[in-house]
């Protein structure tokens, strides 16, 4: 395969799952940052939302730019993906503190059901010695 300064910045092959995944989970971090923001500004300092919205950019180069367009043939194309997404990622990931403006960020409706499933459950209803709704048996 030729690999020509042009084709680095022609062969861009987007996916379209990965990019809708990548700008979903963007929005929700900015509206649960701003959200917060407005309640807690010490908690949720620029950095951090910089720091997520980097991790996005850097994942998304990975994926659909002549990285992985080339990857297949290049080895340094394909070890340049691993060091963006094993090395690059991760840090901007964790300093972006994800977990909290992400809840924040859905819907009301969805966070509930999600907090329903975990938390909520019925009482066992016990049979001899094993619960008959999830099999757990007696001595656990």
């Amino acid at each position: 395969m030729d690999v020509s300064p042009l084709s680095l910045l022609s062969d861009w092959d987007i996916p379209r799952v990965v990019t809708s995944a990548l700008a979903t989970v963007s929005a929700l971090y900015v509206r649960g940052w701003v959200a917060l923001r407005r309640t807690r500004p010490a908690m949720l300092p620029i950095w951090r939302m910089i720091a997520f919205l980097a991790r996005v950019v850097f994942v998304f180069i990975a994926v659909a730019s002549p990285l992985d367009t080339f990857s297949e043939t290049l080895l340094f194309m394909h070890m340049a993906q691993h060091f963006v997404l094993m090395s690059v990622a991760p840090p901007l990931i964790v300093m972006g503190s994800p977990f909290v403006p992400l809840v924040r960020g859905m819907p009301v409706g969805i966070v509930r059901k999600i907090a329903k499933f975990f938390f909520v459950r019925p009482p066992c209803t016990w049979s001899g010695d094993a619960c008959v709704d999830c099999m757990l048996p007696g001595w656990l």
